[in-house]
């Protein structure tokens, strides 16, 4: 819908978090004096105080938050909503009528944005790679800026938006549910079960991150796992864009590949152009390389040099909760790998790890995800302590046990719901040398408000228990069941 179109309807904000928030300040700059509704299942005193400051300096905005957010909604023509927000929900609500026009933060930017739009999804690394397009494009002296789902509000950045500026946006399922534009160059990283509960199933999860790809045109440019088969059979299906592919598994032109230690672009089928080195990387796990090829491939097409590609990666930061070395406390060494809330991450950062992983705390919130792969996975281990938080945690013990019954024997398991008994529990146990490894493979929602806080968490009592010298008195005896 035009910008002169949205004129002429009543607007109701759905969900008042970041999005929320940036899409209202948007709609107040862009309306001058316009009537425009917000709503929240949070009461309005317990919203931002930013945003609360920003409605009481605009009385004619209408407030409709609480337990009866949602009534008030139908009465609008525009429901502009957040993504946290599931459109099932919506319909099984009754909230959503056919005469509505749904649209979102997302689908608002994408409207108005005179700028280039790079997105960036997949089930797991978009975070990473959005990040290392960013650091690369920045040295490149491009004018680039990162945003999206990494917490920055989109419709925010239009206010210097220019023909020149370039966006790197970070894209959940959620933001692509309802996409109908592409940008200009979309990087697709993997497809994996996850957000199930959302969605409703694999199916519709698959299919909202092929929103990203699916109204692309033929001048646009799709950057795409060829080692992700999810993806690599669905795309050619759905995409009109021009394909370029990269893999550790195989060559592809176009494409980018990894041959011995260096990063290479193939100029033709039987010609490489070295771009960097797999050493200039400067982060754990080989699966990461899928992550710099892609943000390799993207830089190449906006004409960046090879000689600032690498001098980008060599002075990358490795993001917060991703394989993070926490540090070594009483001979132990400590990793947090929050960001893991599925189990081929959980899996993919073991290996990173290798054999002296023996302590790893699992578990959250149950999104319907098969965890058998992942129980077959870690009975093969030599773990020696099991940590595990409901309601996943007890189902993958499980698993563990079907698929190795002696485990019982070997291996100590505990049951908790609290970060700081998982703490005490895994110093009790771990010897030194040994690596402790929060990788949850499961959702934080449970017992975290997100995967950032259970991360936080566990570094904040692995450094106070670490430093105090003691081990918390409330810790259980160990469970084997």
């Amino acid at each position: 819908m035009k910008i002169d179109e949205l004129a002429g309807h009543s607007i109701v904000v759905l969900g008042m978090g970041i999005e929320g928030c940036g899409t209202l300040r948007f709609l107040l700059s862009t309306f001058p004096g316009k009537t425009i509704g917000i709503a929240d299942r949070l009461p309005f005193d317990r919203l931002q105080p930013d945003l609360r400051a920003l409605v009481d300096a605009h009385p004619h905005v209408n407030v409709h938050c609480g337990e009866s957010y949602l009534s008030s909604v139908a009465n609008y023509d525009v429901i502009v909503k957040s993504a946290g927000i599931s459109i099932n929900v919506l319909r099984e609500r009754n909230v959503l009528r056919e005469t509505h026009v749904l649209l979102s933060h997302t689908t608002l930017f994408f409207d108005y944005c005179r700028g280039t739009i790079i997105g960036v999804s997949g089930t797991k690394g978009k975070s990473t790679t959005s990040s290392l397009i960013f650091t690369i494009l920045k040295r490149a002296n491009k004018n680039v800026r990162l945003i999206g789902n990494i917490g920055i509000s989109a419709l925010d950045c239009l206010r210097d938006d220019q023909p020149d500026s370039i966006y790197v946006y970070e894209l959940s399922s959620y933001q692509l549910e309802t996409l109908q534009k592409g940008p200009h160059i979309s990087v697709l990283l993997n497809i994996m079960p996850e957000h199930l509960d959302y969605h409703g199933g694999f199916s519709a999860y698959a299919d909202a991150k092929l929103n990203l790809i699916r109204f692309q045109c033929e001048n646009d440019f799709l950057i795409y796992n060829q080692d992700c088969p999810q993806l690599s059979q669905k795309i050619h299906n759905v995409c009109r864009a021009h394909k370029i592919s990269f893999s550790l598994q195989s060559k592809h032109f176009p494409g980018y590949s990894i041959a011995g230690d260096a990063i290479v672009e193939w100029v033709d089928a039987d010609r490489e152009n070295v771009i960097a080195s797999t050493g200039d990387v400067p982060l754990i796990g080989s699966f990461n390389l899928y992550n710099a090829l892609a943000a390799v491939s993207t830089a190449r097409i906006v004409n960046v040099s090879s000689d600032v590609i690498r001098e980008a990666l060599r002075t990358f930061t490795p993001l917060e909760h991703r394989i993070e070395p926490v540090g070594v406390y009483r001979g132990v060494l400590f990793y947090n790998d929050s960001i893991s809330t599925v189990p081929q991450c959980t899996m993919a950062a073991m290996n990173a790890l290798g054999e002296n992983v023996k302590t790893i705390i699992l578990g959250g919130h149950d999104r319907g995800v098969d965890y058998t792969e992942l129980g077959e996975f870690l009975a093969a281990k030599s773990l020696k302590n099991v940590i595990l938080f409901p309601s996943t945690g007890p189902k993958i013990w499980n698993l563990m046990k079907k698929a190795n019954p002696a485990i019982v024997e070997t291996t100590r398991c505990l049951e908790t719901t609290t970060m700081r008994e998982a703490v005490s529990f895994a110093y009790e146990h771990t010897a030194p040398g040994e690596i402790c490894l929060l990788s949850p493979a499961a959702s934080s929602y449970e017992f975290f408000k997100n995967f950032k806080e259970r991360g936080r968490y566990y570094k904040q009592y692995v450094k106070e228990i670490g430093e105090s010298g003691e081990v918390d008195e409330m810790i259980q005896n160990p469970m084997n069941k």
